[in-house]
């Protein structure tokens, strides 16, 4: 496969979320190494239900807010795994060796040997993260004949043709940014012919039946996000849909003595469709000029009746949050009573928040988490002009915030863009670091508003 290329840089960030849950947060939780290779386990008191297979350039397990999440809503081992798409069978037994490692190193867990997967990958990690999918270590090309072991697959700003897909009772979610080569809903598909856009081939494939998802602009791709500001929803919607998917396909009970044999979603009378038209150049909050959705329909599989073609959606709960993101680039809140919450400060080292040039720092947490007032710290993040913008993610739409700093000062008033705040800064030259102090950030949808503590030092470049 020509041209597959990884931006690490940019990968790093993609799952370097605010861990809010940490290892250290159960007492039976575990982190290590099977097989050489990072890993993490929820809960070892308790049977293990699932794997994920992180094929990210960046390392996954227990370093992410929203997978340390699933792990915990499922009790899944989190691992990474390297897939490499030249080498689908090669790829599939190294899936299979460190599950056998894991039940070894954990003798009272003979299910882990068994466990259902699932495969996530960005840019040619994801290649390889589907065409292993559809190995036939991992599934067999009879859906009902085992193997069956692969429950989902998320393929991150890469969509391919042929054997470079999962197979086609799988799950397939598929992250869209705009303009991107390898995955823009308005660019070709690599090497297909005749040509055809990634938007147009993914419903191709939900016409013939696969239960594909599509997201545009989630906030990553290989080259930036829209504006560079960073939506970042990626982690956030991949955890709800995954939560989804798991709470209807995992067994019964742990698989202790065999694999269980993984569903064919292309039966599930409870799916949604979704159409769309997809626009630019429309200079529309959130997005831009860049691509977008617009004249989005969502209905249940079975009234669907819009004459375009689709995609598909596991479940009406999905069908709606997939929803208002796309009509409003902001993902709801996952219910009514969720708290109102930052999820992903960055720091950008330049006096201009949409330029894409220099590294953006993802801010790590120090005592984080709500209702107590967050506080963040970054260890690099300004240019040498000491301007730099605080851009700072939240679960839903936010209007305005007040700001103050010490070591340095705001620039100018918050600035909110969607479910964005930008807060623009200048270091003062007798300070090392600087202190922000955001209060009174207020939710558009009316809940109470929240207050936020950053601390940034001065260095430059990011690592």
């Amino acid at each position: 496969m020509a041209n597959k290329v990884f931006n690490r840089l940019l990968a790093s960030t993609i799952f370097a979320g605010i861990l809010g849950l940490s290892a250290q947060a159960h007492a039976a939780s575990w982190s290590g190494r099977l097989n050489g290779r990072p890993a993490y386990i929820y809960d070892v008191s308790q049977p293990v239900r699932v794997a994920i297979i992180n094929n990210m350039s960046s390392t996954l397990p227990d370093d992410d807010r929203e997978m340390v999440t699933l792990a915990r809503h499922t009790n899944a081992m989190l691992i990474d795994v390297n897939l490499d798409w030249p080498y689908p069978d090669e790829s599939a037994q190294r899936v299979l060796d460190v599950l056998t490692a894991g039940s070894k190193t954990f003798p009272d867990h003979p299910e882990i040997k068994n466990l259902n997967v699932v495969l996530i990958g960005f840019s040619a990690g994801a290649a390889g993260a589907a065409i292993t999918a559809s190995s036939p270590l991992l599934s067999n090309s009879d859906p009902t004949k085992a193997p069956q072991r692969v429950l989902a697959v998320a393929t991150f700003d890469e969509l391919d043709f042929g054997a470079y897909l999962p197979p086609a009772w799988v799950p397939h979610l598929f992250l869209s940014d705009p303009g991107d080569y390898f995955g823009g809903l308005l660019t070709n598909v690599e090497d297909m012919t005749p040509p055809m856009t990634h938007d147009a081939f993914a419903r191709a494939l939900a016409a013939q039946g696969r239960p594909i998802t599509v997201v545009s602009q989630p906030g990553d791709w290989h080259g930036g996000s829209n504006y560079g500001w960073q939506h970042k929803i990626t982690s956030r919607f991949t955890r709800m849909w995954m939560d989804d998917i798991l709470n209807r396909a995992l067994p019964a009970a742990a698989p202790t003595t065999a694999p269980a044999l993984a569903p064919d979603w292309r039966t599930n009378t409870s799916a949604w469709r979704a159409a769309y038209d997809v626009v630019k150049n429309t200079n529309t909050k959130p997005w831009g000029n860049d691509e977008h959705m617009v004249n989005v329909v969502i209905a249940p599989k079975s009234s669907y009746k819009d004459p375009r073609s689709y995609i598909w959606l596991p479940s009406q709960k999905i069908a709606n949050l997939w929803n208002g993101y796309a009509t409003t680039g902001t993902l709801p809140a996952e219910s009514a009573a969720a708290t109102f919450q930052s999820l992903i400060p960055l720091i950008r080292p330049n006096a201009d928040a949409t330029s894409r040039d220099g590294a953006d720092s993802a801010v790590t947490t120090v005592t984080g988490g709500a209702p107590a007032t967050p506080s963040y710290t970054s260890s690099c993040g300004f240019s040498a002009s000491g301007d730099a913008n605080l851009i700072i993610n939240f679960d839903r739409a936010v209007l305005s915030a007040d700001a103050v700093a010490t070591g340095g000062f705001v620039s100018g008033a918050p600035r909110a863009w969607s479910n964005v705040l930008i807060v623009p800064l200048k270091r003062s030259v007798y300070s090392p670091s600087i202190a922000i102090q955001l209060t009174n950030i207020k939710p558009a949808d009316g809940s109470a508003p929240l207050n936020i503590a950053v601390t940034a030092k001065y260095a430059a470049p990011c690592p």
